[in-house]
């Protein structure tokens, strides 16, 4: 759908700006609004959909043994709510570590009081970097996420000495979501700039837009939150990629930098 845009903003940085958002439903609420806030438009394109699913054997034993654990960590946003719909009460002595400050935001939402995130990144890399996790050996750790998520983190922490079990409490899944709106946009030259939060939503747009749209949405600037989603989209051909730090906040503030020189009302790159 097309959020609306408030042209009427004195000195709206993303004026006449056209920016596709392409997250899961629910999910792009505050960009939207934000970008509505400087008078620009986002047109809400879901890429990934999230779907609970029925927790494993093992990951109900994880929950069981949730209290003995060392600490927990949650690598998304996602995590938090999907899996936290399966705890009864959460151990009140238990630490949480968040990925980034999407997903502590999250936990603070829920109620818990400890949580431990990095200041220095918003990825694995970041998280392993913690004193919190530096001296684990012996230790019990669970991780909450999706099914089929990467593998680094555990094995990093099962290389120090940890015992790492996972709750796997959601999938993601290509939605089906019409693309008659993005392919109008695309054929009508009406996008500034595309956003995404990972590789696996950039698939999920480039099979959705179909070989005309994705041809499209190559020649539009992408900003992306993780240098591993850069590499991604370059090596899918896509001819701009900014890397916006983490969160929200980055993320607008690179927009309106990098569109600043596009006069408002110009059009954007759109078909060959």
């Amino acid at each position: 759908r097309i959020a609306d845009a408030e042209p009427l903003i004195p000195g709206a940085t993303l004026r006449g700006k056209h920016i596709l958002v392409a997250r899961p439903a629910g999910q792009a609420t505050a960009l939207a609004d934000a970008i509505a806030q400087r008078g620009g438009t986002s047109l809400l394109f879901a890429s990934i959909e999230i779907h609970p699913i029925a927790l494993s054997p093992a990951s109900r034993a994880a929950l069981a043994a949730l209290a003995s654990c060392y600490c927990a960590i949650f690598i998304s946003a996602n995590a938090v709510e999907q899996g936290l719909r399966h705890v009864t009460a959460w151990p009140p002595h238990l630490p949480a570590l968040a990925v980034g400050e999407a997903t502590a935001s999250a936990l603070a939402r829920s109620g818990i009081t400890q949580i431990l995130t990095p200041t220095d990144g918003a990825d694995t890399d970041a998280l392993l970097r913690l004193p919190a996790l530096t001296q684990v050996a012996q230790r019990r750790i669970v991780i909450f996420r999706g099914r089929g998520g990467r593998e680094l983190l555990a094995q990093t922490l099962r290389q120090r000495g940890a015992q790492v079990d996972y709750v796997e409490s959601y999938e993601r899944r290509i939605p089906m979501t019409d693309p008659a709106p993005l392919l109008h946009a695309c054929d009508n030259a009406a996008l500034h700039a595309v956003c995404i939060n990972s590789s696996e939503a950039l698939d999920n747009l480039f099979t959705l837009a179909g070989t005309h749209g994705a041809a499209c949405l190559r020649r539009i600037p992408l900003f992306v939150s993780h240098p591993r989603q850069a590499q991604h989209a370059s090596a899918l051909g896509v001819n701009q990629v900014v890397v916006c730090a983490p969160g929200e906040a980055s993320l607008v503030a690179a927009l309106e930098t990098h569109l600043a020189t596009i006069e408002p009302g110009s059009e954007p790159a759109g078909p060959a």
